[in-house]
């Protein structure tokens, strides 16, 4: 038993220095990564990457030495660096932030890959480099929500039509402040109104719009939100029924005839016999009651 006990005891201690040899290979030149991370793999272009790290290195003097942060794109090609980090010693730590849109990426894609890695180099005359570590991450866009506020699917042509929209971030609710929204409608395949507004700081637009804009019957609402290098673009569609006027009743009594062509028969007849009067009025005082009264000479009478 004792035997097998010793057995053990000195395997132990082989594996233990196996363990420090690798470890400490190179003549104490070496570095050893405890932990390497970034805070998510995923990312909005809004956002920064967060990277921490925990590291060991050592190397004998007459030896160029250091581990750096590197982020490459998908084809390798690389974005950022870190300073490079050559202190001595076990257990380094070190916490990096690397805004997205300090990255040289297209933006105009849907989404960029990327890669982030753990550099190690070593110069003991004859160069060696190592990448440690490596991590993948990609940057992806938001997507808009449109809200709409006070809005009547249906009124009465003659009324202003108006409403409120609020445009936000679908995933933290943050308002798209400062930012140009188009709105049009259509109706009959036509676009009867087009123009863009500007969110105000809460992400609000307001709507005011006369009904001379319209067409009676169906209309669509479109609300266009452009893409740009945080969010991608996208188009929200309301439908809307304008009703024509009501017709004018001519009295409470008579709601079977026809109001608005009564009223302008009476209007035009009313108007009529009055053209018709005042001309004959007219006609009448100039020819009989303005004449001036003729004297003859028989009727003057010479006084002396």
């Amino acid at each position: 038993m004792e035997k097998k006990k010793r057995t053990i005891f000195i395997v132990i201690i082989v594996l233990i220095g196996i363990f420090n040899l690798v470890k400490n290979g190179k003549c104490n030149t070496y570095a050893y990564v405890w932990y390497f991370n970034t805070d998510k793999a995923t990312y909005y272009n809004d956002e920064e990457i967060c990277i921490n790290a925990s590291w060991d290195l050592d190397y004998d003097g007459g030896v160029s030495s250091y581990i750096q942060i590197k982020i490459f794109d998908e084809n390798w090609e690389l974005l950022w660096n870190s300073s490079k980090y050559d202190q001595k010693g076990t257990n380094l730590e070190g916490e990096w932030y690397v805004k997205i849109t300090d990255l040289p990426l297209p933006f105009n894609n849907t989404s960029n890959s990327l890669i982030i890695t753990f550099f190690y180099y070593l110069n003991t005359g004859s160069v060696f480099v190592d990448y440690m570590e490596i991590r993948y991450a990609n940057t992806i866009k938001r997507n808009i929500t449109c809200e709409l506020f006070d809005f009547n699917p249906s009124f009465t042509y003659g009324d202003i039509f108006d409403f409120t929209a609020k445009f936000y971030y679908t995933v933290n609710n943050t308002a798209l402040s400062n930012y140009i929204i188009n709105v049009k409608f259509k109706s009959n395949n036509k676009i009867t109104f087009n123009k863009n507004y500007t969110t105000n700081s809460s992400g609000l637009i307001y709507v005011s719009i006369p009904s001379f804009n319209f067409s009676i019957g169906e209309n669509t609402l479109i609300i266009n939100i452009m893409e740009n290098i945080f969010h991608y673009s996208s188009s929200h569609d309301y439908q809307l029924f304008i009703n024509s006027l009501p017709p004018i009743p001519l009295d409470n009594d008579d709601k079977t005839s026809e109001p608005s062509n009564d009223y302008s028969i009476i209007i035009y007849s009313t108007i009529s016999i009055a053209s018709i009067v005042f001309v004959v009025s007219l006609y009448l005082y100039y020819t009989y009651f303005n004449k001036k009264k003729v004297q003859y000479i028989k009727d003057i009478t010479f006084k002396f």
